[in-house]
């Protein structure tokens, strides 16, 4: 399967990167801002195995559209959030 994780360099979402990894699923594409997440994150996901990584901020509609257009991607699992509540609180709409 062609698997793109969002927010992957974060917590949650590198455990299942690592996982997904780890269980030889062959083609793990992360997407991150590194925002919230971290660099060092993805060097050690690679250890685990193949993974292909994009910096992308998700907000940036033009450059995910051709993100898309330009892979087959199976199945889709979003982690990239915000972490700051009160900031959600006050301005939801936030992107």
């Amino acid at each position: 399967m062609n698997i793109l994780v969002t927010g992957g360099a974060g917590y949650i979402g590198s455990h299942l990167v690592k996982q997904l990894l780890t269980n030889n699923e062959n083609y793990v594409t992360v997407i991150d801002n590194f925002e919230t997440g971290f660099k060092k994150t993805i060097s050690t996901l690679k250890q685990f195995g193949e993974l292909k990584f994009i910096y992308q901020d998700l907000s940036e509609w033009n450059s995910l559209e051709d993100i898309f257009k330009n892979s087959n991607f199976d199945t889709v699992i979003h982690f990239a959030a915000s972490l700051n509540v009160a900031e959600s609180v006050s301005n939801p709409l936030l992107a």
